[in-house]
């Protein structure tokens, strides 16, 4: 995969300094889906360096197809958003969002609905949560499509967690799960199944949170998400603490140091996860690596299951 982004990467840059105006066209496609990649392994500065070149090329271009700009846009907002650069993802969002008003796309605008969502419960501002849930929800239940559904109600179910309100949070996450699971979509799957391990742990169930912790993981993995993969760590290490086992300090100290590297500090969602680690752990010790954490949480959960 690292292979093949790094040339995919490449082409894209070779085609953004040397193209033609129709073949820096064609590259903004090709931006945006490299974007995606680069938000899972937490390129978040070196990402949106390159879509600003994408961007700064189409303006060079004169290109006119608005729309494709817009989705570079959204997908820098994201790579924004994931560097806890709240103020630069709002105004990409807002650039976006302008365009596809302009061209009445639904589309595009039910997923800058999402990433907002996804901002204003990043940051924990969930009074602001609570006014974008409702539209979400309406609009991913008009489109039919079990997939987008899925997606509205895990925001939904971190909303109303976010709220204290456990019993709703679970229920928006149960449905979830169903929808996912039509498509068996590893992103959409992987994303339910920690908050269904989140909702466990802290209703002490913790053979369940081990469980679906274990499945956010590995669908994690499976799509080669560093960044989710960080949040399951971030939920295994508080699980660990919690049942006063050996290695929750040392992961938690790890997964920060990784955070620290890639420039992903923790949602304001996680920060109560490393918190309660932090006051049930003992001595952290030397930091382990990112694969060496990831290979003790994988062990973690399936020894203790």
């Amino acid at each position: 995969m690292l292979l093949e982004l790094s040339e995919l990467t490449a082409v894209l840059e070779r085609a953004l300094r040397e193209g033609t105006p129709e073949e820096v066209a064609q590259a903004l496609p090709l931006a945006d889906v490299l974007g995606a990649a680069w938000e899972r392994l937490g390129e978040y500065g070196d990402g949106r360096t390159r879509l600003d070149a994408a961007l700064a090329a189409a303006t060079r271009a004169g290109l006119r197809d608005e729309l494709v700009v817009a989705r570079v846009l959204r997908r820098r907002a994201r790579l924004a958003m994931g560097a806890r650069l709240d103020a630069e993802a709002d105004e990409d969002l807002a650039r976006a969002y302008a365009i596809a008003a302009r061209h009445d796309d639904e589309s595009l605008t039910l997923t800058l609905l999402i990433d907002r969502a996804d901002l204003t419960m990043h940051r924990g501002d969930w009074e602001q949560a609570v006014d974008v849930v409702p539209e979400l929800l309406r609009r991913t239940e008009a489109t039919g499509d079990p997939l987008l559904q899925a997606m509205g109600l895990n925001r939904a179910g971190w909303s109303a967690f976010g709220q204290g309100e456990h019993t709703l949070a679970r229920q928006r996450y149960e449905r979830a799960r169903q929808l996912a699971g039509l498509h068996e979509d590893a992103v959409v799957e992987s994303r339910t199944a920690s908050g269904l391990g989140l909702l466990a742990m802290l209703e002490g169930d913790h053979r369940t949170a081990r469980a679906s912790w274990r499945r956010a993981l590995e669908l994690a993995e499976q799509v080669h998400d560093r960044t989710f993969t960080l949040m399951c760590l971030d939920g295994i290490a508080a699980l660990l603490a919690l049942e006063g086992a050996e290695g929750a300090a040392r992961l938690d100290a790890s997964v920060s140091a990784v955070r620290e590297t890639l420039g992903r500090p923790r949602e304001e969602g996680l920060r109560g996860l490393h918190e309660l680690v932090l006051r049930h752990g003992g001595d952290p010790g030397e930091p382990w690596s990112y694969a060496e954490a990831v290979a003790f949480s994988r062990r973690a959960v399936a020894e203790s299951s």
